[in-house]
């Protein structure tokens, strides 16, 4: 099963100023995130950024949450699986047939809040993929166990590199001249 721009969703779970410098590889995590919301914003993917309790996580980093303006809708939570918050499921819903919507997740703690929101949009019916490079924890030890747990739930994992190409399809497309800078 290939991506498809045209059914997928992407959702940048808790990458918040506060929080990212504790989680291991945080700068790789940021530039995958950035990289995915590049690649949403050229194809029009509907983009979604969650944020725990910012009030005391801070807003997402600049470094997605400026790339990320003009194409994304931003829910504040404190619920820790995204779909337990009104606000989040309702724009899902509104904004993603169930039917062949292929939601991309990616951020932190992927033992937590990545863990819980993909498992509850797995329950609900949707196609979900975890961009594994993408997704980190505190604790290495955190995110092993989050991906056993997340493959045994029939989620896909995937890479960053992963979701673009799909997206992009042919190497002659203008998207893939646009995106190409992404890959270096």
């Amino acid at each position: 099963m290939l991506l498809n721009h045209t059914d997928s969703s992407l959702i940048i779970i808790d990458v918040q100023e506060k929080l990212m410098p504790a989680v291991k590889h945080h700068k790789k995590i940021i530039a995958n995130c950035a990289a995915l919301v590049t690649g949403a914003k050229r194809f029009d993917v509907p983009l979604v950024i969650t944020e725990q309790y910012p009030k005391g996580l801070g807003r997402t980093v600049s470094a997605v949450g400026d790339l990320a303006q003009g194409a994304v809708k931003i829910i504040e939570k404190n619920s820790f699986s995204g779909v337990k918050h009104t606000p989040f499921k309702t724009y899902i819903s509104e904004t993603t047939p169930k039917d062949s919507a292929q939601l991309v997740l990616a951020g932190s703690e992927a033992h937590i809040c990545v863990l819980q929101t993909a498992l509850d949009l797995r329950a609900e019916g949707y196609q979900v993929f975890v961009v594994a490079d993408a997704i980190g924890s505190r604790r290495s030890s955190s995110l092993k166990i989050a991906l056993e747990r997340l493959k045994m739930n029939d989620i896909q994992l995937v890479s960053t590199e992963m979701v673009l190409f799909e997206w992009i399809e042919t190497a002659d497309s203008a998207a893939f001249k646009d995106l190409r800078p992404l890959f270096v």
